[in-house]
């Protein structure tokens, strides 16, 4: 097996001392022949993985190489338009494609394995497998979530344990996430309704989380994802972000964060980087709010600015074992590598630059400057 990690960092780089991020782009050049990208993940052999509505497809640094339904392979993938998948960090990539059910695909021999049977002989109402929200537990257990149901698949067993009728009460029934918050409690989302938490044992309701806050009451907020950080777990609304702990199954309330710039937008995923930073997906341009300062600012596509985000409608963010930030957008999957560098990127789209389309040589002309 090769180990990809090292090529990967080579391909994108961030000036901090200048403040310019520069996004590396990923499309048909490199092998990426599809848009509208769901979600990325990365394997313990360093390679990314991205689910999009062509199929799946996995990066070594260089390339990429795609995994599609086929008629002629023995055993392919179900279907090509992914929705989700999950890695619990082993040899095991779980896939949840639109009315396909589940395809489980081994990162290491590349061999893929249909974990649901047929469709039409599951006995839990899941509407053709339309499965949005995939989450392997720590018990190897599989949370499967969709418009209007929750169900489990325990590992080692046969059928579903159906959780829908907590899903179903009193909601629109719009799951956002299923999450773990710890070793032995799984969060799932609900925009209207607010966070449920189960025992990932027993799979038991523990608590419902409708009330974040003082005046921050679900539905008035709606739901939109989860993040466990540092020992804190932050829950996104559709504009500002509510800070908290779980203990003894419990909430407790910290703190609640406005987002300054985000009136109208929604929440739509988030990712911490190694400096503390939380990086917001957003349908309006990419945030990032420094918990250490408290500060906020959002990014947004600028069609005149090179090597810039490109899309603001963003699915899904992950940060990689290089502190690179892995965007996927409804046009394109975009990277930035978040460490401090000691270069300075030009690319002539700064006031009073001439474009800098092909770069041929320096030349010293006085002092530092070139």
């Amino acid at each position: 097996m090769k180990f990809v990690c090292a090529a990967i960092i080579l391909l994108i780089t961030l000036s901090a001392g200048a403040q310019r991020m520069n996004f590396s782009r990923f499309s048909y050049a490199e092998g990426l022949n599809t848009y509208n990208i769901k979600k990325t993940v990365q394997d313990r052999y360093g390679f990314i993985w991205v689910a999009t509505q062509d199929g799946l497809y996995r990066f070594d640094g260089g390339r990429f190489e795609a995994f599609r339904k086929s008629g002629t392979a023995a055993v392919g993938l179900r279907e090509n338009f992914i929705f989700d998948m999950s890695y619990p960090g082993g040899d095991e990539l779980y896939l949840a494609s639109f009315r396909g059910g589940i395809d489980r695909i081994n990162v290491r021999t590349l061999e893929v394995t249909h974990c649901l049977p047929d469709p039409k002989r599951i006995d839990v109402d899941t509407h053709d497998l339309w499965i949005s929200k995939l989450t392997c537990d720590r018990f190897g257990n599989l949370w499967i979530g969709g418009k209007d149901y929750l169900a489990v698949s325990r590992a080692g067993k046969q059928g579903l344990v159906s959780l829908s009728d907590v899903v179903k009460s009193g909601s629109s029934e719009q799951m956002t996430f299923i999450k773990p918050v710890d070793s032995g409690i799984m969060a799932v989302g609900i925009a209207d309704k607010g966070v449920l938490l189960y025992d990932m044992a027993t799979l038991k309701l523990v608590a419902l989380l409708d009330s974040l806050g003082p005046g921050i009451r679900v539905p008035e907020y709606q739901i939109s994802d989860l993040l466990v950080h540092d020992g804190a777990v932050f829950i996104a609304t559709n504009t500002t972000l509510v800070k908290g702990r779980i203990h003894n199954r419990r909430w407790i309330f910290e703190r609640h964060i406005p987002l300054p710039g985000l009136s109208g937008a929604v929440i739509t995923c988030m990712a911490a980087d190694e400096s503390g930073t939380i990086w917001l997906g957003t349908n309006s341009g990419l945030g990032s709010y420094k918990t250490g300062t408290g500060t906020f600012a959002l990014l947004q596509s600028d069609l005149y600015r090179k090597r810039w985000l490109e899309d603001n409608t963003i699915n899904h963010l992950m940060i990689d074992r290089h502190n690179n930030l892995w965007i996927a957008t409804l046009k394109a999957l975009q990277a930035v590598n978040l460490n401090p560098s000691s270069f300075t990127p030009y690319t002539g789209d700064h006031p009073g630059s001439d474009g800098m389309d092909h770069l041929y040589a320096l030349i010293a002309r006085y002092g530092r400057a070139v």
